[in-house]
């Protein structure tokens, strides 16, 4: 239903054409129109089981009793099977690759996204840093870029996106009335490439860390943030890294981020996404 979601659908499983992340996570319109109820219970049986679950509590707790109270309200359910694991690697990417929506929309847009490794892979934080370079704050590069200098969108979003498998580096944006489609993809692709010509500046650096520690430390003001925090990164890892992951962008240094952005936020692992106005030129 927004504007980017059918684009988005079709980001994605352009970008993964092997790996699970190809499917999104509710599916296709098709299997919810298609789907039985013994679809539904199988599915729930499956997957719904304490051994494919992660318990996390935040909070003032008492530890003895956290256990006690688990014990009593799951310790009756029976584990199902386990779940295997995925072993699909998506192959490489050897070029750039366009998928074109039309859709009732008052204004053109794009995504552009670049595969990129998984949040444990060595060069993760320093792509983690480069989205801060190039996104958080109104004196990032693409919004000075897009926004301030030349007007080209009006509005921007996007980043790094941490999976446990690889994942996606991208930025959405919208055009402004009268602006072609291909300025604004242009000026999108130069400004995220432009990590080789124009390393990170110390003050960059610096303030994407201070950034960082900010977002970092605001994320565990409630036990809810906190909690979700924990969990997620069990989920990819082991809840440890929630605070390891911290510590190690904090350590990436400029020739970090430029050598990691130059490396995987190329032409070669690009994925162009256009949303049209229906009855527009593409």
């Amino acid at each position: 239903d927004p504007p980017f979601g059918l684009l988005a659908e079709a980001v994605q499983a352009s970008v993964f054409m092997a790996h699970p992340y190809h499917w999104p996570v509710i599916g296709w319109m098709t299997d919810l129109e298609t789907m039985t109820r013994a679809d539904l219970i199988a599915y729930y049986r499956a997957f719904y089981r304490p051994n494919n679950a992660i318990l996390v509590v935040a909070g003032d707790i008492v530890h003895d009793d956290v256990i006690r109270l688990a014990r009593r309200h799951f310790g009756g359910i029976e584990p199902g099977p386990e779940v295997p694991d995925v072993r699909i690697e998506e192959p490489p990417q050897r070029g750039e690759r366009t998928v074109t929506v039309r859709k009732e929309v008052q204004l053109p847009g794009l995504i552009v996204a670049y595969r990129v490794p998984g949040s444990l892979h060595e060069d993760a934080p320093a792509l983690n840093i480069a989205e801060y370079i190039l996104f958080r704050g109104r004196s990032s590069r693409l919004y000075q870029r897009l926004i301030y200098r030349d007007q080209l969108a009006t509005d921007l979003s996007g980043g790094f996106y941490l999976r446990r498998d690889p994942s996606t580096f991208s930025v959405r944006a919208t055009a402004r009335p009268g602006v072609d489609l291909e300025r604004l993809r242009h000026a999108v692709q130069e400004t995220i490439e432009s990590f080789e010509s124009a390393p990170p500046a110390k003050d960059e650096i610096e303030k994407a860390r201070n950034q960082l520690t900010s977002d970092y430390l605001f994320g565990q003001e409630h036990n809810f943030d906190l909690g979700a925090g924990l969990g997620a990164e069990e989920c990819r890892s082991s809840w440890r890294d929630f605070f390891a992951f911290h510590d190690r962008c904090l350590a990436a240094t400029a020739e970090d981020v430029s050598r990691a952005a130059t490396a995987h936020l190329n032409e070669r692992g690009r994925t162009v996404g256009l949303l049209i106005p229906e009855g527009g030129r593409s």
